[in-house]
């Protein structure tokens, strides 16, 4: 390898990765469906935020195996606003937000 020039790690497996992601995604919008919900429930019982802080912490691991660091990092704030029970409309926003950092297309990894 030069110096200056990253390559993908193995394209088969970035070709595999990629489908996943696409066949994942529709999980992945239920999910964000779920922490909706929560957030903007007035007064969500102590289950239903502890629910929505697991969520949004697989969320944080699914994003982390795709390689999405900017999803990985929001859903994590995710999850400690639900933990915190901090509702309100940033939580909106940062669901919104970690939303539209899993939209994104898989991109092939790099070494």
């Amino acid at each position: 390898m030069r110096f200056g020039r990253e390559r993908s790690v193995d394209p088969q497996l970035d070709a595999a990765f990629a489908k996943f992601w696409e066949a994942d995604r529709p999980s992945q919008q239920a999910r964000i469906a779920v922490l909706r919900r929560t957030a903007r429930h007035r007064a969500p019982d102590e289950s239903a935020l502890d629910e929505a802080a697991r969520i949004a912490h697989g969320l944080g691991g699914v994003a982390a195996m795709y390689g999405f660091k900017e999803a990985k990092v929001l859903a994590l704030e995710v999850e400690g606003c639900f933990e915190r029970g901090a509702l309100g409309p940033h939580l909106a926003l940062l669901t919104d937000q970690l939303d539209a950092a899993l939209a994104a297309p898989y991109r092939p990894r790099l070494r």
